[in-house]
């Protein structure tokens, strides 16, 4: 029987992913040694890393968000709408916890451009003068919305470029957008330092996991039968190829790939165990605001801290997710009923 494509337990595997990169966090910046029970529980919850399963199933998802909405405008508007009020809620809220905790070491025209940047494009930017803040990175995990936004633009073009184009166009495609991924490491001999670090924040260098992502999409029904039977065998690969170093590229190639379809079979393989309400983004919006607040008052080397910034963050994430996300939710619905798209998918 074919295999109903919303179905799933998609939500439940970002929450995960975004609790992997809550822990991530948190270990280091509250210099914390786990007690082994833990020590091991986290092993297991890192095979989910959350970058990379952010990436592939952004891809997944989008590509037939973009066949639902036919204007590359509405399509924009959506994407704006999804991603822009959480996050302008989170700058908003950390502006207001630097400015009561950091109050006499702020200069104000980097301060005040940091906010500006946070808000728009360019998150993966922290100036000199707020590395005396807490851990040093206000809201450091934000720099994957700006890769996000040229990722969200691009699959429109490849949208366009692969889909019913053929498996030969899909393949070369697939190839050539990894190797670029896979030579970027080379490259920190040959560009200066400040243009190396700045290719890693350019969609091109993630794109090809994306487009693995989207790879599954388009041939949904001839894939998800064998993704759904092996997607263990798919993260066992995962992590052989992360802990033996037989790997290569940004995030691990091999790691990066049969992680981000072993997350997709796994999501279809267990659909009854998904979660109703998708709190991952405010998570990852909010939990360094927490942990950096913490930090600052003090809150360093007790496991205790680590529950508490998690409860805080997940309480956060439920209340934007209930209020600011329930407004950006109406509007990427209203933008897909713009008239213009309804123009669009009658033609």
């Amino acid at each position: 029987m074919p295999i109903d494509k919303k179905k799933n337990c998609l939500n439940l595997i970002r929450l995960i992913a975004a609790t992997q990169v809550f822990v991530g966090h948190v270990i280091p910046a509250f210099s914390l040694t786990l007690p082994w029970p833990l020590e091991w529980l986290f092993k297991v919850l890192f095979v989910f890393e959350g970058v990379p399963v952010f990436f592939c199933l952004s891809g997944f998802l989008l590509w037939d968000s973009i066949e639902r909405t036919p204007t590359f405008k509405g399509y924009l508007k959506k994407r704006v709408f999804r991603l822009y009020p959480e996050l302008w809620a989170g700058v908003i809220l950390n502006c207001i916890c630097m400015l009561i905790l950091f109050w006499d070491s702020i200069e104000w025209i980097s301060f005040i451009l940091f906010q500006f940047t946070q808000g728009s494009i360019v998150q993966f930017w922290t100036p000199d003068s707020l590395r005396g803040y807490a851990t040093g990175t206000p809201n450091g995990p934000l720099w994957t919305i700006c890769v996000l936004i040229q990722a969200y633009v691009a699959l429109w073009f490849f949208r366009k470029f692969l889909h019913k184009k053929g498996l030969k166009r899909w393949i070369i495609t697939l190839v050539l957008t990894t190797l670029i991924n896979l030579l970027r490491p080379m490259l920190v001999s040959v560009l200066p330092s400040f243009l190396y670090s700045l290719s890693f924040y350019v969609f091109i260098s993630h794109i090809w996991l994306f487009l693995v992502g989207a790879f599954v999409s388009e041939y949904f029904d001839k894939i998800i039968v064998y993704l759904k039977r092996f997607w263990w065998l798919a993260l066992i690969v995962s992590q052989v190829a992360m802990y033996t170093g037989f790997d290569y590229g940004t995030y691990g190639t091999i790691k990066s790939l049969f992680l981000g379809i072993g997350v997709i079979g796994l999501g279809y393989a267990l659909p009854r165990i998904n979660v109703k309400y998708d709190v991952s983004y405010g998570i990852y919006i909010y939990h360094m605001i927490v942990v950096n607040v913490m930090v600052a008052l003090g809150c360093r080397e007790n496991i205790i801290w680590l529950f508490v910034s998690y409860a805080v963050s997940l309480v956060l994430a439920t209340i934007s997710y209930f209020t600011v996300g329930s407004i950006s939710r109406r509007l990427r619905k209203k933008a897909t009923m713009d008239p213009q798209n309804q123009i669009a998918a009658t033609n």
